[in-house]
């Protein structure tokens, strides 16, 4: 992995959470918010011989317009800053939410340049999953009163607040977050960014294997349970796929220390094991 400095310099959607350590970096995607600093704690958990970086959606920044990207647009402008701060080895790809999907587009994309070690998805769904959940109408329903709800927007308000002030400056992002970003751009992103959700129909799948962790109480505004514990993920990896089932809502499943330490702890085993794997194939080649 490069230095923190050469990443700051040359990949301003990159956050360095931890940088050193020689194990395979791990490469976290954000929610639908785009920020990085809900990934803040989790890193600092993880130990001192584990590099973790994290990403910023596209069209967050002062400098970038409040656009339409797709899955693959956002992939494809994140996807070269990367490879450019991990130039070689394996790498973890892990996604909050909406983020499995830009970690998952990417480890299609690496699948016959380089070795993806591992894919965390953190309470996300496959592609296409959530037309099983709720009928549309009810869905958008449920999203936009949730999204513009005051309780919604003080607690957003408040963790932007605290990521300008703090996390973004100890992340090196002085520009991530800005209080002049208002509640209508903020709320353009996410709708842009959930139509993206909705219009990401990948063609390929992947053999990686994939660590997923579902929260115990489900996002409301999907409405309710599913009786697919692997979110639909088995229908685009082939790879083997571990899940385990957090006590915590969808918005806290970062955040409470106990999930921490069994993300954390699951993450590095389900990495050990991969490359003791892969170092027993080169063993037997």
């Amino acid at each position: 992995m490069l230095e923190a400095q050469a990443i700051a310099r040359n990949c301003p959607h990159i956050s360095v959470l931890r940088a050193a350590g020689s194990r395979p970096p791990i490469v976290l995607f954000p929610g639908i918010e785009g920020y990085p600093f809900a990934f803040r704690r989790l890193a600092d958990d993880f130990d001192s011989d584990q590099p973790v970086l994290a990403t910023q959606l596209p069209g967050g920044n002062d400098d970038e317009a409040c656009v339409e990207y797709s899955i693959e647009e956002m992939t494809s402008v994140l996807a070269p800053q990367i490879l450019a701060a991990c130039p070689s080895g394996p790498i973890v790809l892990g996604g909050y939410s909406l983020g499995i999907l830009p970690a998952f587009e990417l480890a299609v994309r690496l699948r016959t340049s380089r070795r993806v070690a591992l894919v965390v998805s953190f309470d996300g769904f496959a592609p296409q999953f959530y037309r099983a959940m709720k009928p549309l109408h009810g869905r958008l329903w449920a999203h936009g009163r949730s999204t513009l709800s005051d309780a919604q927007w003080r607690v957003r308000e408040a963790l932007a607040r605290t990521a300008s002030r703090a996390h973004v400056a100890a992340m090196g992002q002085s520009r991530a977050l800005d209080e002049r970003h208002g509640r209508a751009r903020q709320a353009r992103l996410q709708v842009l960014r959930q139509r993206a959700v909705m219009r990401y129909r990948p063609q390929q799948s992947i053999t990686a294997a994939m660590l997923l962790f579902r929260a115990e109480r489900p996002i409301d505004w999907l409405a309710g349970k599913t009786v697919d514990p692997l979110y639909g993920w088995e229908r685009y990896v082939a790879g083997p796929i571990d899940a385990h089932t957090l006590p915590a809502s969808h918005e806290t499943l970062l955040s409470d220390y106990p999930n921490r330490d069994v993300i954390v702890r699951l993450i590095a085993r389900n990495l050990d094991d991969t490359l003791s794997s892969l170092a027993r194939n080169a063993v037997s080649r």
